[in-house]
C-alpha cells in the first residue's frame, strides 16, 4: 500500500481524508504492516497491484465516512419444505370440564297398541302327587293345566310362552324329606336350583313347602326331585301334595 502507484495512502486521502490516510501510514505498527501480518504479504500485494486497484473499487463502493453505499441485496427464492418432524409425546389429560346444559326434551313417542287381555295366553297348572319316576316326583292328577304346559307322565313343566313364572309346592312328608327344584334352560345341562329339607324324626305328617320365580324361555323345563334315600312322601290317599305354577307376565324373546 505504501509503494502502490498511486500510493494507497494517496487514494485513501481522497476516500477518507488526508488525516485518516496519514493515520494508517504512520500507525504503529503501520496499517499495511498489520494487514500483512493478518492476511499475508501475498494478499497485500494483490490488493496493491489489483486491476482495477483496490482503492479504485473502494472509491466506488465507499461513501463519506467509510460506509458502503449503492449495494442492493436480493432475497432468494423460498426453499422446499423440510421433512415433518417426529410426533411429540402425548400430553397429560386435562381437567374435566363443567357439566353441559340439559338438552331439549325429545319428541313423545307414538302410543302403543292397547293390550287385549281376552287374547293373552295364560299358562298355569296345578296337580297332586301320584308317585315317583326315578327321583322325580310325579304330580299326575291334574287340577288345572291351562295351555297344556304340564306333563303329568314326566312330572315336568314345559314353557311355551317366554316370561316370568312363579312355582310353588306343598308336599306332606312321612319322615325326613329333602325336595329340590330342578330346571333345564336352553342347551345347558339340567341343574338343581333350590333345596328344601325337613327333618321329621317323629314320623308325623308335616308339610315341606317352597317356591321361586324363574325367567323362562320357550322349551325350558322345571320339575321337582328328591334324594334316592329320602322318598318319604305321605301316602296320596291320606293327604294331598301339590305342585303349581303360572305366568306372572310375558316378555319378548
Amino acid at each position: 500500500m505504501v509503494h502502490a502507484e498511486p500510493p494507497a495512502w494517496y487514494t485513501l486521502s481522497h476516500l477518507h481524508g488526508t488525516r485518516r490516510a496519514t493515520c494508517m501510514v504512520h500507525a504503529k505498527p503501520p496499517a499495511w504492516y498489520t494487514l500483512s501480518r493478518l492476511h499475508g504479504t501475498r494478499l497485500l500485494a494483490r490488493m496493491v497491484h489489483a486491476k482495477p486497484p483496490v482503492w479504485y473499487m473502494l472509491s466506488h463502493l465507499s461513501g463519506h465516512g467509510g460506509r458502503l453505499s449503492g449495494l442492493t441485496i436480493t432475497k432468494g427464492d423460498i426453499g422446499d419444505p423440510g421433512a415433518p418432524g417426529e410426533p411429540g409425546s402425548i400430553g397429560y389429560k386435562g381437567p374435566e370440564g363443567p357439566l353441559g346444559p340439559t338438552g331439549e326434551l325429545g319428541i313423545p313417542g307414538s302410543k302403543g297398541a292397547m293390550a287385549d287381555a281376552r287374547n293373552q295366553r295364560r299358562p298355569a297348572f296345578s296337580a297332586t302327587f301320584t308317585g315317583f319316576k326315578d327321583n322325580t316326583l310325579l304330580f299326575g292328577q291334574i287340577i288345572t293345566n291351562q295351555e297344556a304346559v304340564y306333563d303329568g307322565a314326566t312330572g315336568r313343566f314345559i314353557c311355551k310362552d317366554p316370561g316370568y313364572y312363579y312355582f310353588t309346592f306343598q308336599v306332606v312328608s312321612a319322615g325326613d324329606l329333602c325336595l329340590h327344584i330342578w330346571s333345564k334352560m336352553g342347551t345347558a345341562n339340567a341343574r338343581k336350583l333350590l333345596s328344601f329339607c325337613d327333618k321329621n324324626q317323629m314320623g308325623r305328617s308335616q308339610v315341606n313347602s317352597g317356591g321361586t320365580v324363574l325367567n323362562l324361555s320357550t322349551k325350558d323345563q322345571v320339575w321337582i326331585e328328591t334324594d334316592a334315600k329320602g322318598r318319604k312322601v305321605a301316602d296320596k290317599d291320606s293327604s294331598s301334595s301339590v305342585f303349581s305354577g303360572f305366568l306372572l307376565f310375558p316378555r319378548e324373546e
